[in-house]
Protein backbone atom coordinates (compact mmCIF):
# COMPACT_ATOMS: atom_id res chain seq x y z
CA UNK A 1 0.00 0.00 0.00
CA UNK A 2 2.91 2.39 0.38
CA UNK A 3 4.17 2.00 -3.00
CA UNK A 4 0.77 2.71 -4.26
CA UNK A 5 0.12 5.70 -1.92
CA UNK A 6 3.05 7.57 -3.71
CA UNK A 7 2.88 6.80 -6.71
CA UNK A 8 -0.82 8.07 -6.40
CA UNK A 9 0.27 10.95 -4.87
CA UNK A 10 2.65 12.14 -7.09
CA UNK A 11 0.40 11.60 -9.42
CA UNK A 12 -2.46 13.53 -8.37
CA UNK A 13 -0.22 16.42 -7.23
CA UNK A 14 1.45 17.50 -10.62
CA UNK A 15 -2.47 17.02 -11.83
CA UNK A 16 -3.16 19.95 -9.29
CA UNK A 17 -5.61 17.75 -7.01
CA UNK A 18 -5.73 17.28 -3.45
CA UNK A 19 -5.22 13.70 -2.23
CA UNK A 20 -7.34 11.72 -0.40
CA UNK A 21 -5.75 10.89 3.30
CA UNK A 22 -3.72 7.57 3.16
CA UNK A 23 -6.25 5.44 5.60
CA UNK A 24 -8.78 5.84 2.78
CA UNK A 25 -6.85 3.17 0.81
CA UNK A 26 -5.88 1.55 3.49
CA UNK A 27 -9.80 0.86 4.89
CA UNK A 28 -10.96 -0.31 1.47
CA UNK A 29 -8.21 -2.43 0.72
CA UNK A 30 -8.67 -3.97 4.83
CA UNK A 31 -12.61 -4.56 3.50
CA UNK A 32 -12.17 -5.61 0.14
CA UNK A 33 -8.60 -7.51 -0.26
CA UNK A 34 -9.77 -10.79 2.07
CA UNK A 35 -12.59 -11.23 -0.18
CA UNK A 36 -10.84 -11.01 -3.52
CA UNK A 37 -12.42 -7.85 -4.41
CA UNK A 38 -9.30 -5.65 -4.87
CA UNK A 39 -6.25 -6.06 -6.59
CA UNK A 40 -3.10 -3.89 -6.91
CA UNK A 41 -1.03 -3.37 -10.11
CA UNK A 42 2.44 -2.14 -10.10
CA UNK A 43 4.63 -1.03 -13.57
CA UNK A 44 7.73 -1.62 -12.81
CA UNK A 45 11.00 -0.60 -14.87
CA UNK A 46 12.71 -3.72 -15.53
CA UNK A 47 16.56 -2.73 -14.98
CA UNK A 48 15.63 -1.80 -11.59
CA UNK A 49 12.38 -2.76 -10.23
CA UNK A 50 11.47 0.44 -9.40
CA UNK A 51 7.35 0.65 -9.91
CA UNK A 52 6.69 3.38 -11.66
CA UNK A 53 2.80 2.96 -12.28
CA UNK A 54 -0.09 1.56 -10.10
CA UNK A 55 -3.65 0.45 -10.10
CA UNK A 56 -5.95 0.30 -7.17
CA UNK A 57 -8.62 -2.64 -8.83
CA UNK A 58 -11.99 -3.18 -7.64
CA UNK A 59 -14.36 -6.25 -8.50
CA UNK A 60 -17.93 -6.93 -8.10
CA UNK A 61 -18.78 -10.07 -9.53
CA UNK A 62 -17.44 -10.40 -13.28
CA UNK A 63 -17.43 -6.53 -13.12
CA UNK A 64 -13.12 -4.92 -12.78
CA UNK A 65 -12.70 -1.48 -12.44
CA UNK A 66 -9.49 0.64 -11.83
CA UNK A 67 -10.98 3.73 -9.31
CA UNK A 68 -7.57 4.98 -8.61
CA UNK A 69 -4.38 4.57 -9.78
CA UNK A 70 -1.44 6.83 -10.81
CA UNK A 71 2.25 7.28 -12.75
CA UNK A 72 5.62 8.45 -11.67
CA UNK A 73 6.78 11.20 -14.13
CA UNK A 74 9.00 8.95 -15.45
CA UNK A 75 5.87 6.03 -15.86
CA UNK A 76 4.30 8.75 -17.68
CA UNK A 77 7.06 9.50 -19.94
CA UNK A 78 6.86 5.70 -21.05
CA UNK A 79 3.29 5.38 -20.57
CA UNK A 80 3.65 2.25 -18.57
CA UNK A 81 0.86 -0.03 -18.09
CA UNK A 82 0.22 -3.42 -16.10
CA UNK A 83 -1.82 -6.46 -17.28
CA UNK A 84 -1.71 -9.48 -14.60
CA UNK A 85 -0.43 -12.87 -15.80
CA UNK A 86 -0.31 -15.61 -12.87
CA UNK A 87 -0.95 -15.22 -9.52
CA UNK A 88 1.26 -17.08 -6.89
CA UNK A 89 0.39 -18.34 -3.62
CA UNK A 90 1.76 -15.90 -2.06
CA UNK A 91 -0.99 -13.59 -3.12
CA UNK A 92 1.71 -11.19 -4.90
CA UNK A 93 1.14 -11.23 -8.58
CA UNK A 94 3.44 -10.58 -11.69
CA UNK A 95 2.66 -8.74 -15.11
CA UNK A 96 3.35 -8.06 -18.45
CA UNK A 97 4.04 -3.98 -19.21
CA UNK A 98 3.36 -2.50 -22.50
CA UNK A 99 6.70 -0.37 -21.64
CA UNK A 100 10.06 -1.64 -21.29
CA UNK A 101 10.20 -3.34 -17.87
CA UNK A 102 7.85 -5.69 -15.52
CA UNK A 103 4.78 -5.36 -13.66
CA UNK A 104 3.52 -6.70 -10.29
CA UNK A 105 0.23 -7.12 -8.46
CA UNK A 106 -0.81 -7.13 -5.10
CA UNK A 107 -4.11 -9.58 -4.18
Amino acid sequence: MNEFYAIHTEAMRRAGISPRGEQTYRDMWDELAPRGMARLLFAEIAATAAPVATLFLVSCGPRVVDLYGGTTKEGGDRRARASPVSSPASGAERSATSAPGTSRSTQ
